[in-house]
């Protein structure tokens, strides 16, 4: 059961792709004729840009987890400060103090997104090749 647990999430993920991969493909002709190569550029369409997206999202998900936006933060949230009259900036922590903070917050990464969509644009590539050899 607890090898299970671990896939759903990645399960969520591909029916999120399929979400938007679908339709897309439906928009650009997936069906509309009998012809299997205009079919397989169809589906090949739907799958890039539906494993683009998730790939992005996934990529900025794993690397918030590895703190390089925390200066980022940081940098807003002493703006804040400075500009604010209610508090003063030598009340203001300093980075590493706030960085060691946020990494005792912080979780683990979480690759799921990113794998599946790695794996919808190698479909994507599959669907290519059909549409070129078929």
């Amino acid at each position: 059961m607890q090898k299970y647990k671990k896939l759903i999430p990645y399960a969520v993920t591909a029916l999120i792709g399929l979400a938007i991969a679908i339709p897309i493909a439906l928009y650009r002709g997936l069906g509309a004729t009998a012809i299997a190569a205009i079919n397989a550029s169809c589906l090949s369409d739907g799958f890039f840009v539906a494993g683009l997206l998730l790939t992005g999202f996934g990529a900025l998900i794993w690397i918030s987890t590895t703190g390089f936006f925390d200066i980022f933060s940081y940098a807003g949230r002493s703006l804040l400060v400075l500009f604010s009259p209610l508090r003063k900036p030598k009340e203001l922590e300093h980075f590493y103090d706030y960085k060691l903070k946020k990494d005792e917050k912080r979780g683990q990464s979480k690759p799921h997104m990113l794998l599946v969509g790695v794996a919808y644009i190698l479909l994507s590539f599959v669907c290519l090749f059909l549409y070129y050899n078929l």
